[in-house]
C-alpha cells in the first residue's frame, strides 16, 4: 500500500508474484502432503517499488484447517 493506503498489487493464489517481482507466492498446496508448512510468501524487501509504504498479509484456510 501507499502511504494514503490505496492497494498498489495484490498478490493471491491466481496470481502468485507481483508486478514488480518483489513478493513470490508459492502456491497453494491442495493435496496436505508432506509434513510441515508447504506455503511460503518471499518478501524481497530491497525490490519494493519507492512509494511502498505497507505490506499487509492475509491468510485463509478454506479446507477448515486450523492456521496457526
Amino acid at each position: 500500500m501507499d502511504s494514503t493506503g490505496k492497494t498498489i498489487d495484490t498478490i493471491w493464489f491466481r496470481k502468485l508474484e507481483s508486478t514488480c517481482g518483489a513478493v513470490v507466492h508459492s502456491g497453494d498446496n491442495l493435496t496436505g502432503e508432506g509434513d510441515g508448512d508447504d506455503e511460503v510468501i518471499k518478501v524481497n524487501l530491497s525490490r519494493l517499488p519507492a512509494n511502498v509504504e505497507y505490506l499487509a498479509f492475509t491468510v485463509n484456510s478454506f479446507r477448515g484447517q486450523s492456521v496457526q
